[in-house]
């Protein structure tokens, strides 16, 4: 929040430069990125669970999962950017 603040930026644009880093440095050390351990394995899980279920639905044309399908599974309780940075530790 700090670095949005200071930069008038939403924390969504961070985010969404951080991926593009990741992309092109894909041995970029990120792990401070990492959602705490009892969110990252919510949505872990989550994520898995939709997987699983194979709805359509809950997947973008790319095969990637709707962030709107994990976000609403969470029961809307895990920000976006927690289920942004968590996705980019899950292999797909």
């Amino acid at each position: 929040p700090e670095i949005s603040e200071k930069r008038n930026i939403s924390q969504d644009t961070i985010v969404n430069h951080i991926e593009k880093i990741i992309k092109e440095f894909p041995k970029i050390d990120i792990d401070f990125l990492k959602p705490k351990p009892k969110i990252f394995n919510k949505i872990l899980k989550t994520v898995q669970e939709i997987k699983e279920k194979n709805n359509p639905d809950d997947f973008l044309e790319s095969g990637d999962i709707r962030l709107k399908s994990i976000f609403e599974s969470l029961d809307k309780k895990v920000s976006y950017d927690d289920i942004k940075k968590a996705l980019f530790f899950i292999q797909e």
